[in-house]
C-alpha cells in the first residue's frame, strides 16, 4: 500500500497497484486449490469411513443371522439353509474368534517383551490402534504385521541372533 501511496505517476501507482492485485490473485489462487485437495481428502477419508462402518454392520448382522439359524435348528450351511454347501463345521467359518485368538496371542507377545523397552512401548502402542481399526481395513493388515515385525525384532535381538 505505501508503494502505490508513494509513487508520484498516476500511470506508475496504476502498474503497482495492477502487480500487487495480480500477486494477490495467484495467492487466492493457490490457496483456492489447496482448500479443494484437503475438501476432496476429508470426503474421501469420510466416504471410506462410513463404508468401513457399513461393513462392520452388515457383518455384524449376518453373524448374527448366522447364529438365529443354528438357533433354529437349521446349520448356516445345511441344505435347508438354501446355499448348496454341505453340513459340517469349518475352521473357516469362525473368522471372529481366529481374530480374537490372533489378538489375544499379539498381546501376549508384547506382554512378554522386556519392560520399559522401545520395542514393547511401540508395540503397545500400536497394538492398541489395532484394536479400534477395522479387521477388513487396509490399515489394520499394515499395523498387524509392523506389531509382528516388531516381535520379531525383539526377540531376535534378545537371542542374539542375526538376521
Amino acid at each position: 500500500m505505501a508503494a502505490i501511496l508513494s509513487t508520484p505517476d498516476a500511470e506508475a501507482r496504476v502498474q503497482v497497484a495492477t502487480d500487487i492485485f495480480i500477486k494477490q490473485a495467484s495467492i487466492s489462487e493457490v490457496s483456492k486449490k489447496i482448500a479443494t485437495a484437503v475438501d476432496e481428502s476429508l470426503s474421501k477419508q469420510q466416504k471410506e469411513f462410513f463404508l468401513r462402518q457399513q461393513l462392520t454392520a452388515i457383518q455384524r448382522e449376518l453373524h448374527a443371522l448366522q447364529r438365529s439359524n443354528g438357533a433354529n435348528g437349521i446349520a448356516p450351511h445345511s441344505p435347508l439353509s438354501g446355499d448348496g454347501l454341505s453340513t459340517g463345521s469349518s475352521e473357516l467359518d469362525d473368522d471372529e474368534q481366529h481374530e480374537a485368538d490372533d489378538m489375544a496371542d499379539l498381546k501376549r507377545r508384547i506382554e512378554a517383551m522386556e519392560p520399559g523397552s522401545e520395542e514393547r512401548k511401540m508395540g503397545v502402542r500400536e497394538w492398541r490402534r489395532l484394536k479400534r481399526i477395522p479387521q477388513g481395513s487396509v490399515e489394520n493388515g499394515v499395523i498387524r504385521s509392523y506389531v509382528c515385525y516388531d516381535i520379531f525384532l525383539s526377540i531376535s535381538f534378545a537371542n542374539d541372533v542375526c538376521l
